[in-house]
This record gives C-alpha cells, sequence and structure tokens, in this order.
C-alpha cells in the first residue's frame, strides 16, 4: 500500500449479495494518474514488467468474475472485485 499507492489507510469489505461476492478495498492514496485509461495502463505496466495487477486480474477473470480501478472522488483509489458465488 505505502509503496506503490503512498497512502495512509485503507478499508477493506467484503459482502454477498444475490449470488455475487464482492470486495471492496479504499484507500487514501495518489489514486490513478488524471483522467488514465486503467486497460492502456495496465498494458504498460505489463509490458514494463509489472505484472502485479495484470495476473490478478487475469486469474478473476479465469474464474468469470471482474476486477474494476477507478479513481475515488475523494482521492485515492477504489478495487472492486465481484465473483460468482453461491453460498456453502
Amino acid at each position: 500500500m505505502i509503496k506503490h499507492a503512498g497512502a495512509e489507510n485503507a478499508e477493506v469489505t467484503a459482502e454477498f449479495e444475490d449470488g455475487v461476492a464482492r470486495l471492496v478495498v479504499l484507500d487514501d492514496g495518489v489514486g490513478l494518474p488524471g483522467d488514465v485509461d486503467v486497460e492502456d495502463l495496465l498494458q504498460r505496466r505489463q509490458a514494463s514488467g509489472h505484472i502485479g495487477l495484470a495476473s490478478r486480474r487475469v486469474r478473476i477473470e479465469g474464474l468469470g468474475g471482474r476486477m474494476r480501478l477507478e479513481n475515488r472522488p475523494t482521492g485515492g483509489l477504489a478495487a472492486i472485485v465481484e465473483m460468482p458465488a453461491r453460498r456453502l
């Protein structure tokens, strides 16, 4: 968190609703640069050897899920992962 985001605080929530498990991570760091296209950013980062987010996204999508990254209006980043799930 501190190294990349410059965040001092993070909030993590997990919830289950209507067959979807959702993990939300909010931080108060620097967020994404400007009006960046997230897909383009991930491709450029991966091309320069930074595979962390890209590899996580591939794993999530491989299981039928989705990952979104977006700047928060108050600053920082929101990372949202949604996966199909069922109660055990």
